[in-house]
């Protein structure tokens, strides 16, 4: 089984942005979003390779009640790499950039 899910400094801006914005649509609302993001990058750890790669090494874990996002990551000498956690409408040329960037 991979060590832990490392979350790296952008997925956790990406993170805290999108809770601030759920926020502001209803207070508790970004704990809530927050909340679940941890729940599915806990759950990579037992199953990291059931989604589907999306684009070279990188696969995604898309949230149940806040379907746009997903969590993007590949695995790197055993260890799951969380690099992003993006809105649908983002343009997918954003993710793989940041991941071309990672090396």
């Amino acid at each position: 089984m991979p060590a832990a899910p490392r979350r790296l400094p952008p997925a956790v801006a990406d993170i805290i942005a999108a809770a601030e914005w759920y926020d502001d649509q209803r207070a508790g609302l970004g704990d809530e979003f927050v909340t679940e993001v941890d729940a599915v990058i806990r759950s990579l750890a037992k199953a990291s390779l059931i989604h589907a790669v999306r684009f070279a090494d990188v696969r995604c874990a898309r949230l149940k009640r806040f379907k746009p996002y997903g969590v993007f990551y590949f695995l790197w000498q055993g260890v799951i790499i969380v690099f992003a956690v993006f809105h649908a409408s983002r343009h997918p040329r954003i993710v793989r950039g940041r991941r071309t960037r990672l090396g």
